[in-house]
């Protein structure tokens, strides 16, 4: 993953964990042993979280500054967004399509109204 250490990881997983609850309406729970779906799921938005965390704190740091001898340098740390709410709901998307609780009711269902308007 690239730096996180043993805290970090963990609190990125507890988010991770969030979005896939959220997404499944916590259809994953008591999904034991987890499927490797969920698994590379978790994998990959706990990267995504790392790298915005990082990209954060990369345009916390602002302008970089310095002269020498006459010379002023100005460096302004490259921006852009690596993650965004769309990118975590593609990723649960992709991964959890087709999947199946145990009752056979899929993953990202989240109900329908057959209800008329009158």
């Amino acid at each position: 993953m690239g730096g996180a250490n043993i805290s970090e990881y963990d609190r990125l997983e507890f988010r991770a964990r969030g979005f896939i609850d959220n997404a499944t309406f916590g259809r994953l729970k008591d999904d034991v042993p987890q499927r490797k779906s969920v698994r590379c799921l978790m994998f990959e938005l706990i990267v995504r979280l790392h790298e915005v965390e990082k990209q954060k704190a990369i345009e916390a740091e602002g302008v970089k500054s310095w002269s020498n001898d006459g010379v002023s340098v100005s460096i302004k740390p490259a921006t852009h967004s690596v993650s965004s709410d769309n990118v975590f709901e593609d990723l649960i998307v992709e991964y959890l399509t087709g999947e199946y609780d145990k009752s056979k009711t899929p993953l990202l269902y989240r109900g329908t109204s057959n209800a008329k308007c009158s």
